[in-house]
């Protein structure tokens, strides 16, 4: 929950609805994007690679394990994070 005070104080370019959507966007696993049922780990680990590069290239210290079981489902999710 965002401090009232803090709020009037720092000028927040995003109104509080669209925080909350994108939150919500950043908790969803990533869909790869396969088209048939023998792709879609395939795709979910490249989708998977290319999420970790991404993720370097803007600075993040933290280890992302993808989720196993959702691999298998074609999507993209952190399975446990820890912090080097």
């Amino acid at each position: 929950m965002r401090d009232p005070a803090l709020l009037r104080l720092t000028p927040d370019p995003w109104p509080l609805p669209a925080v909350s959507i994108e939150r919500r966007m950043w908790q969803q696993p990533v869909d790869a994007g396969a088209i048939s049922e023998r792709g879609r780990k395939g795709a979910a680990e490249e989708c998977a690679r290319q999420l970790v590069a991404q993720l370097k290239d803007r600075g993040c210290k933290e280890d992302f394990t993808p989720n196993p079981a959702l691999l298998l489902e074609g999507q993209v999710g952190a399975a446990s994070s820890a912090r080097k």
